[in-house]
């Protein structure tokens, strides 16, 4: 299998370090050494990383390279909270102010702590500001539906359980003998959100997302965005992205507000990730920053608006340039499909009724073979598949087979299922 290089950068950092210990993908272990312990870190990582592209995306990849460089990276070491600043230094980036006239009492995240964050920092985000965007993340979860209990993703420590909007599919995570597995449960089994294909070995069920504002989201990805471009250049050269972000400006609707990617067919990283790359000539007629995030199955690429050089482009020809997925070379395999994604976030409307689908996949060959359990009686009859009939689904986030026992208890102790008389 041909696969193009991107990028060759290095790492040093106690993020990878963490990462390391807790076997992410993205480790090449085989190119990892510690270094000498130093004044900020007990452990600090120096990792070689290849970036790489399957060679269907061969020549969106050498456009992309041929106009964007890379600028950073969230394995950086300035992210991490040894390196924050003491808290009577700090400014903060999105409103200017600084104490006594504000607080810096909350951590904040550099990436929503809801996607899973729980090591990238900032020091220049204050307490109202924090609270504030807090509310744009919401509405990105909100928005995101039941994939973050699907991916394990915790928050402030716990996967959250999902439940769509009219409460008739729920997902519900929980730990049993030690081993993370999601129970998905509908309340009705004769509501027909449920389908099969058992030649194709898939099962897709339908549900109704909560609501959720389309512009809040694209805030969410904006205020990422501006956290990680650095704080000189924000100021100088994003002071409308600013008003836009925290709606103090003229501008309170973007025409082309849009993030879009790619999903993979695998879990990308346990913790969320992102490369910063910014073009390489002023007077090219796109984006003069490009943030492409990496979190649960989700490659996102999200142009920022509103740099002060851009702004002589719009209402003129303007491209929106198309990249490719980049992961570490042994992440990438001749088999791996990548599904399109493109986020239209163009409306200050609440959504409401919007329907998404979850899709599981199974061996057909086990369909031959399967036999019923009633998950309010714990009993086991031998009958041929039937999706109709299916109330639960089990995810384990560990390899294997499940014991029946462990099957009852998990089932017995999460369904939404009622008993009946």
């Amino acid at each position: 299998m041909k696969i193009e290089r991107l990028w060759n950068f290095v790492i040093i950092s106690d993020y990878l370090a963490k990462i390391a210990k807790l076997g992410n993908a993205h480790c090449l272990k085989k190119n990892i050494y510690f270094q000498k312990k130093s004044v900020f870190f007990d452990k600090l990582i120096r990792m070689e990383v290849t970036l790489t592209t399957p060679p269907a995306f061969e020549k969106t990849f050498y456009n992309f390279h041929d106009k964007y460089e890379m600028l950073g990276h969230s394995f950086d070491p300035k992210f991490t909270k040894e390196q924050m600043k003491p808290k009577w230094q700090r400014v903060c980036r999105f409103c200017g102010r600084s104490k006594p006239d504000t607080t810096f009492k909350s951590d904040a995240h550099l990436i929503p702590e809801q996607l899973g964050n729980t090591m990238l920092f900032s020091d220049f985000e204050c307490h109202e500001c924090n609270l504030r965007f807090g509310k744009y993340e919401s509405q990105l979860a909100e928005f995101l539906g039941i994939s973050r209990t699907l991916a394990f993703t915790r928050n402030k420590g716990k996967v959250p359980t999902f439940r769509s909007a009219d409460d008739s599919l729920r997902a519900k995570h929980d730990v049993l003998n030690e081993q993370d597995y999601v129970v998905v449960s509908r309340s009705d089994a004769a509501d027909g959100s449920i389908i099969s294909d058992i030649e194709k070995g898939s099962i897709t069920a339908t549900y109704t997302k909560k609501p959720y504002i389309p512009a809040s989201v694209y805030r969410a990805f904006l205020k990422m965005a501006l956290s990680v471009i650095d704080g000189n250049e924000v100021n100088a050269a994003y002071k409308i992205a600013l008003d836009f972000l925290n709606n103090t400006g003229h501008i309170k609707f973007i025409c082309g507000a849009i993030a879009y990617g790619f999903e993979a067919p695998f879990q990308l990283a346990e913790h969320p990730y992102f490369y910063l790359f910014k073009k390489k000539k002023p007077d090219e007629p796109i984006h003069t920053h490009f943030l492409i995030l990496y979190f649960q199955k989700f490659i996102i690429g999200f142009p920022v608006p509103f740099h002060k050089q851009d702004l002589s482009f719009y209402g003129n020809p303007f491209q929106v340039l198309d990249f490719p997925p980049m992961l570490p070379q042994h992440q990438l395999k001749e088999t791996t499909e990548f599904k399109r994604i493109f986020i239209d976030l163009n409306s200050e409307e609440r959504v409401t009724g919007e329907k998404e689908q979850i899709n599981i996949t199974f061996d057909p060959a086990q369909a031959g073979v399967s036999a019923a359990y009633s998950p309010l009686s714990g009993k086991v009859k031998e009958r041929p598949f039937d999706a109709f009939e299916i109330t639960e689904i089990i995810i384990t986030g560990h390899a294997g087979n499940v014991a029946l026992e462990e099957l009852h208890q998990a089932v017995k102790k999460n369904s939404i299922q009622k008993p009946s008389s």
